[in-house]
């Protein structure tokens, strides 16, 4: 298993795995930290930094969901459907352990249905995934 991302419910897991039977993998992982600066207006000078906090992460990644690598592409695509409209809180594993320092909420999904069969059928989607860190409750 490379990763996972979902909720408590184990029907909303995406596990990121490649094995002889089924393959979902991602690309293009980015993961952003920032800072938040008051600028305090100094009369005649420069405006003086001052730091205030940190502001929440954000992490974007592409998934693809393919069919013939034995994923229902439409199905795993749901579920993230589900978690971003209800605005579930999420945990994203990699390598073993969770990742971030607190949870996540999937704030954007970008999907790219690129192979549709001749019956209407979705073969294959790539997915653009975007997460903020939740340091709210969760529970």
């Amino acid at each position: 298993m490379i990763g996972a991302i979902g909720s408590r419910d184990i029907d909303d897991v995406i596990v990121f795995e490649v094995s002889e039977k089924r393959m979902l993998t991602f690309d293009s992982f980015k993961r952003s930290n920032n800072i938040s600066l008051a600028k305090n207006n100094v009369l005649l000078r420069k405006p003086v930094s001052e730091y205030v906090g940190q502001e929440l992460d954000t992490i974007s990644f592409t998934a693809y969901f393919k069919s013939e690598l034995g994923t229902d592409p439409r199905a795993e695509v749901n579920k993230l459907i589900y978690l971003n409209r209800d605005g579930s809180v999420v945990t994203l594993m990699l390598w073993g352990q969770a990742f971030g320092t607190y949870r996540w909420v999937i704030t954007g999904l970008d999907m790219n249905w690129t192979r549709i069969n001749k019956i209407g059928y979705c073969r294959a989607i790539e997915c653009g995934i975007t997460l903020e860190e939740y340091a709210g409750r969760w529970d």
